[in-house]
């Protein structure tokens, strides 16, 4: 079979189906022989013929490409040059565009109609024409000027300032005092240590931040029993010291502050004994001392008399001595 023309372009299935049966799908650039037939069923093709001649077939039709169907296309192209067609487009859009009343539905030449030529038994196709379209671009002389976003952001920072580290907060080990005569108020201070009339009887701890930090430090503290024991009665002779607690606050730049415990009088003779400040809760830093110890040194000092009970002659009588204590002692005096 000869070939008769070549395959332009090509949408969907389009199958040709020779004489013999076989049948083949088309694509771009085939050629399509004598006699075949063009099935486009959903898709469309458009043919070049050799005679120049071109075919445009589009969907659900089918053509068998012979004699008959080649004289209808070529007759097609010869009854309108591509002047001719050039020019009924253009007059057909300037009726468009300038006359209102233009209807081409009733303007315009009726479309063919009737049975299908010989040799087809659907659509036909038609001639292809190429209309040249102007440069769609036009400069804007109407309207509001227009400029383009300009959005300017920040320089960064390359690195973010460092995270300060916060102090740690201690308070001194131990720290001896004697039970003093008076009493005084239980107090913190931060501008230094006890005065000279706390110096008797007043335990004094130091709370020290290990820097100097930019926010507000505050930690809670606490008495706790040792062998000392927390009392309320003023020199009952059973309550070694006051109990204390609250809060220490350092202010941004302080570093050091001081917690007072009152320490009881009393007139019983007894070893040294101890009680402790615990630190807890500490705000804005971390506690690397949290316990204070207070050692309480006992300075009653007793006084024992020896008084006979009669007078007797040398070698005749018992004499009978009494030994009297002028305090209390919690162990054994000898």
């Amino acid at each position: 079979m000869a070939n008769i023309g070549t395959v332009q372009s090509v949408t969907g299935i389009v199958k040709a189906i020779a004489e013999d049966g076989t049948e083949r799908i088309l694509s771009v650039g085939d050629s399509v022989a004598e006699n075949e037939k063009i099935i486009t069923t959903d898709g469309a093709i458009v043919i070049a013929f050799n005679d120049g001649t071109v075919m445009d077939l589009g969907s659900f039709s089918s053509i068998v490409l012979n004699d008959e169907a080649l004289a209808q296309e070529q007759d097609q192209h010869a009854a309108q040059s591509q002047t001719d067609a050039e020019n009924e487009v253009a007059a057909l859009q300037d009726a468009l565009a300038n006359n209102p009343n233009f209807d081409p539905t009733t303007a315009l030449p009726a479309t063919a109609a009737g049975a299908p030529a010989a040799g087809t038994d659907g659509n036909n196709g038609h001639t292809v024409v190429s209309v040249d379209y102007l440069d769609p671009r036009a400069p804007v002389t109407a309207g509001f000027d227009t400029v383009g976003i300009n959005v300017e952001f920040p320089e960064t920072d390359p690195e973010l300032p460092p995270v300060e580290d916060p102090p740690s907060i201690s308070i001194n080990d131990t720290h001896e005092c004697e039970p003093g005569s008076e009493r005084y108020e239980q107090y913190i201070s931060k501008l230094g240590p006890a005065p000279d009339n706390f110096e008797d009887g007043i335990a004094v701890f130091t709370v020290t931040l290990s820097k100097p930090f930019s926010e507000t430090v505050t930690v809670e503290f606490q008495t706790a029993d040792g062998t000392a024991i927390a009392g309320g009665v003023f020199a009952d002779g059973e309550q070694d010291y006051d109990p204390n607690s609250g809060t220490v606050t350092f202010l941004p730049g302080e570093t050091e502050a001081f917690i007072y415990v009152y320490v009881n009088y009393d007139e019983v003779n007894e070893s040294d004994e101890n009680f402790f400040v615990n630190l807890s809760n500490p705000d804005n830093a971390t506690i690397a001392d949290g316990q204070g110890e207070g050692i309480i040194i006992d300075k009653t000092d007793l006084t024992v008399s020896l008084a006979a009970s009669s007078t007797v002659a040398e070698d005749i009588g018992t004499v009978t001595y009494t030994v009297t204590q002028d305090g209390t002692s919690t162990a054994d005096t000898l």
